[in-house]
């Protein structure tokens, strides 16, 4: 009985732990960006960093040679690939969220029986970044992404004192820090970058903007058929 209180105490709570990691990971980012900045700039002038892609190779070239800049782009594929693999994760969790609740292909909702991960999203996942790797530079794709994700980001920020509004009945275990300024100027902050993404590349986010935009017929053509 006593081992079982002590495994109880020892259990995190989640209420506790949840906003205490997200603070201090996003602390620390902003540290690591700002210290990386500050890296650059003492690389490079600012006149040498206009158009550069890769800033943080030119860096590492300009400090270390050919080989650092060889060594720190294998650092940054490394690192790009741990970002990839959580979003991979958790993406894939949206369209078998779709497909559970009626407003996709009911295949997506397919579990598998060992591990409990969405096989079928993960795999229809696949496919479509499959085609949209053959559709143009990485560059272009990203400037795609970023333009699609700043919307959302928005949006969800916004979702905040709308669902306090709409629905405070809702059970709410995580506090708002600093609202309503905090989600306001998140929200605030994104759509400029969305405004500013648009006026720099246009082409890309009107792409971007119409694939946004089938999801509003195609939301309700999957609402009719829902049972």
């Amino acid at each position: 009985m006593v081992r079982g209180q002590l495994h109880r105490r020892r259990d995190p709570q989640p209420r506790r732990v949840l906003p205490a990691a997200l603070g201090l990971g996003v602390a620390t980012l902003a540290a690591l960006y700002l210290l990386t900045n500050v890296v650059y700039l003492m690389a490079l002038p600012p006149s040498d960093l206009k158009g550069v892609v890769g800033v943080g190779a030119a860096a590492a070239s300009r400090l270390f040679g050919s080989l650092g800049s060889s060594l720190f782009a294998g650092l940054i594929t490394v690192s790009a690939l741990g970002c990839l693999s959580a979003n991979i994760l958790f993406c894939a969790r949206v369209p078998f969220a779709m497909a559970r609740d009626g407003l996709f292909w009911k295949r997506l909702q397919r579990l598998d029986p060992r591990t409990q991960a969405p096989t079928a999203a993960l795999q229809a996942q696949m496919a479509v970044a499959a085609v949209l790797a053959l559709t143009g530079s990485f560059q272009a794709l990203y400037e795609f992404v970023v333009f699609a994700l700043t919307f959302f980001f928005a949006a969800t920020a916004i979702a905040v004192p709308v669902l306090r509004r709409s629905r405070p009945e809702i059970e709410r275990p995580y506090r708002v820090w600093g609202y309503p300024v905090v989600p306001v100027l998140f929200a605030a902050l994104n759509g400029a970058i969305f405004v500013l993404s648009a006026a720099a590349r246009p082409v890309q986010a009107l792409a971007a903007a119409g694939v946004l935009a089938l999801g509003v017929p195609s939301y309700f053509v999957w609402l009719k058929k829902r049972p």
